[in-house]
């Protein structure tokens, strides 16, 4: 069994960089021959360009039409008992699972060719989304609540903010459940109607997946049928390793289970994914606390660190780069080969510390 014992991250500052560009050239100017009387007509065909076949996101063949609009991003609690089951979180094509205060996780669901509704408990947002979606290049946003100072990074970002305060008729409570783990949006459809005529969705794929004769993870990926993942408190302290994690590969997925019990949606649906991402992070002091005075985190995910990649029944072992919140993340293995991941669903976690291990 591997087991990380040590996490060596290279801690970079968060940079976004701007690029302007501009073109410019001689005007071409039409000069009329007047010793011509007649003249044949022209006709001019213009030809468009292909567009997307596949998705950005998985990988898949999906309808161009689905494929040009804007990524619904969705922030989920899970808070074991309270926010379990979410609604909605077996429909995602990507997730992110990111540590917060208190020694739990919160999810970021991206959906872009699949909708689903209702969709929640959706909880608050945090500053580690900004390097998350803004490679998304207009992606919706959906939360509920926030403090002040994180609320301001998120909109002074190329995010589109569709939270509680800028559509609050999509949102609603569930009286079956106990506040503030009973707030939910109506669908991700609804959501996407408000986008600006302006919001696509990504162009480019945000990870590399495997073509043709390409082996995914790694052509080095060893045999593995499952992971462990410990989220230990982002700064240290009491209070263990918070709830437990695991994936098991059954011979086609990775099926995800949380608290020693099968991670299930409201539909009963077991989570299951097609690759599974362990993104080891820092945590940087986001400047702020929760309401017990517990330190808020910010996962660093601009920057690099070690990576760990799960994939048609196997793990390679390597790093993650991603130098600006706009530019997709890369995975190499330990050769420095860039892995590939097989198209389907992708699960990211992105833990703090040590604790981990597969077999």
């Amino acid at each position: 069994m591997r087991t990380r014992h040590l996490l060596s991250t290279l801690a970079l500052p968060l940079v976004l960089l701007a690029a302007a560009c501009g073109g410019g050239g001689d005007e071409q100017r039409a000069i009329a021959d007047t010793t011509t009387t007649t003249a044949k007509p022209t006709t001019t065909t213009t030809t468009e360009p292909p567009g997307p076949t596949s998705s950005m996101l998985t990988g898949l063949p999906a309808h161009e039409d689905a494929l040009v609009r804007p990524v619904v991003a969705v922030k989920f609690d899970n808070v074991e008992g309270r926010s379990t089951p979410q609604v909605g979180i077996a429909a995602a094509e990507v997730v992110y699972e990111v540590p917060v205060e208190g020694q739990v996780t919160r999810f970021v669901a991206l959906y872009q060719v699949n909708d689903t509704a209702p969709i929640g408990p959706i909880r608050s947002a945090r500053g580690s989304e900004v390097g998350l979606l803004e490679e998304l290049h207009s992606p919706l946003f959906t939360w509920h609540g926030a403090n002040g100072i994180l609320d301001a990074h998120v909109r002074g970002s190329d995010i589109i903010a569709r939270s509680f305060d800028d559509v609050p008729e999509l949102f609603y409570r569930d009286g079956s459940r106990r506040q503030p783990y009973n707030s939910f949006a109506v669908g991700t459809a609804e959501i996407r109607a408000t986008a600006p005529p302006e919001a696509t969705g990504p162009d480019r794929p945000i990870f590399r997946f495997a073509g043709p004769g390409q082996v995914a993870p790694s052509p080095v990926a060893v045999p593995a049928t499952s992971v462990n993942i410990a989220f230990p408190p982002a700064f240290g302290g009491r209070g263990g390793r918070g709830t437990p994690v695991r994936f098991q590969w059954d011979g086609s997925r990775w099926l995800r289970y949380q608290a020693g019990h099968p991670h299930v949606d409201g539909n009963g649906t077991h989570v299951a994914v097609d690759n599974v991402i362990v993104r080891f992070t820092a945590a940087l002091d986001s400047g702020t606390v929760d309401t017990a005075g517990s330190r808020v985190p910010t996962a660093q995910v601009i920057g690099s660190g070690e990576a760990w990649v799960f994939s048609a029944g196997k793990v390679a072992t390597g790093t993650w780069h991603k130098p600006d919140g706009k530019t997709p993340t890369t995975y190499l293995d330990q050769q420095g080969q860039e892995m590939v991941l097989a198209p389907g669903v992708t699960w990211v976690a992105l833990p703090y510390g040590p604790g981990s291990s597969f077999g």
